[in-house]
C-alpha cells in the first residue's frame, strides 16, 4: 500500500466510494501493483480514471503519461527506465510515474490517445504540476494531440524549469540555442546546458516525431 496511507484495505476502499480523491488514487496503485490486494487491472484503471476526474493532480499527470505512451510506443523507454531506477535501486519512486508506467507494462491501454494525453497533461499543468509542465511541452514541441507551437513549448518549459523540474532545463537551452519560441542566445543556452549538465536529459520525443 502506498507509503502515505496508513488505512486497512477496507477502510480504503470505503473511503474510495465516499468519493475521497486520494484514497481512489492509492487503491488504484493498489490494484495496479498487485498489493495488498489482487492485481486487477480493471480495477486500477477505474479508480484512475475516477480520482482525475475529481481533480487529484497527480491522478491527471499519470493519466497523461500512460495516454502519452500506450503499447509499444517509443515514448515509454525513457519513462520505463527512469521508473525502474528509481523503483528497484534508489527504492523512492515517484506515485504518478508509478501508477502510469505500471499501468502501461501491464497493457491496460492498447495503444497510445495523444489527444487524450495532451488533455491530461494540460489539466495538470494549469494545477501547477511540475513534470506536466514539462510534458506538456513536449506535447507543443512536437505537436503531439495539439498543433505544433514552439512559443508554448518554450513557455512550459520554462515553467517546469523554474519549478525545478530537471529536464525542463536542456529543453530550454536548446530552445534559447536554435532562438525557437524566444531570442536567440548563445549565452543564456550555456547557462542552461551547464545547469543541466549532471542530468544529461535529452527529449525523449523527439527522435520519434521529427
Amino acid at each position: 500500500m502506498p507509503e502515505q496511507n496508513t488505512f486497512s484495505i477496507t477502510e480504503l476502499q470505503q473511503k474510495a466510494n465516499d468519493g475521497d480523491a486520494q484514497a481512489q488514487f492509492d487503491l488504484a496503485l493498489c490494484y495496479t501493483n498487485g498489493t495488498p490486494v489482487e492485481k486487477n487491472e480493471e480495477l486500477a484503471f477505474k479508480w484512475h480514471n475516477k480520482t482525475a476526474e475529481q481533480g487529484h493532480v497527480n491522478a491527471q499527470f499519470a493519466l497523461g503519461l500512460l495516454y502519452l505512451m500506450g503499447k509499444g510506443e517509443q515514448e515509454t523507454k525513457p519513462l520505463i527506465e527512469k521508473w525502474a531506477k528509481d523503483k528497484f535501486v534508489v527504492k523512492i519512486v515517484d506515485p504518478a510515474l508509478d501508477l502510469a508506467v505500471s499501468q502501461a507494462l501491464s497493457k491496460t491501454l492498447t495503444s497510445a490517445n495523444h489527444d487524450l494525453a495532451f488533455l491530461w497533461l494540460k489539466k495538470a499543468a494549469e494545477q501547477n504540476h511540475a513534470g506536466a509542465n514539462y510534458w506538456l511541452g513536449v506535447c507543443y514541441q512536437d505537436g503531439i494531440g495539439t498543433q505544433q507551437n514552439d512559443e508554448l513549448a518554450f513557455e512550459s518549459f520554462k515553467i517546469a524549469a523554474e519549478q525545478g523540474y530537471p529536464e525542463a532545463y536542456y529543453s530550454l537551452a536548446v530552445y534559447y540555442l536554435d532562438g525557437k519560441g524566444v531570442k536567440q542566445s548563445n549565452a543564456r543556452a550555456f547557462e542552461l546546458y551547464r545547469h543541466s549538465a549532471p542530468h544529461q536529459v535529452k527529449n525523449p520525443l523527439k527522435c520519434v516525431h521529427q
